[in-house]
């Protein structure tokens, strides 16, 4: 179980894409509390994975990213149905997962751009 503050704000993020360090310094700039983990550099476990997707409200397998270059090794060989695979290609290959993604005690998202945050904002009336 992802353990948070109230008012505390969960970053998962890739410290390798610059467009991951933008958002978590625009969520940065808005939170009191954050906690981030960079992916690359910090392990998550299979079941850290299976409740983020449960959290974002999607399948385990979705949150690869298919357009990352990497992807393109496992693209013929791994079984998007099966989550203990999905869980494994990610662990072993971190950078495949779809980040940044933002967790606060409502909702998660896997944030585009600030629009998104935006939009958490509002929704959470911090």
């Amino acid at each position: 179980m992802i353990e948070d503050h109230k008012n505390e704000v969960i970053v998962y993020y890739n410290g390798q894409r610059n467009a991951d360090k933008s958002i978590l310094a625009y969520v940065n700039s808005y939170f009191n509390h954050v906690r981030t983990v960079d992916v690359t550099n910090q392990k998550i476990t299979g079941t850290r994975l299976e409740e983020i997707a449960m959290r974002v409200g999607v399948s385990v397998s979705e949150l690869i990213n298919h357009n990352c270059e990497a992807y393109e090794k496992f693209a013929n060989t791994l079984d998007e149905h099966n989550d203990q695979d999905c869980i494994k290609i990610i662990q072993h290959n971190p950078e495949l997962l779809r980040t940044p993604i933002v967790i606060t005690k409502d909702k998660a998202i896997i944030a585009k751009g600030t629009t998104d945050i935006m939009n958490l904002l509002s929704e959470n009336a911090w």
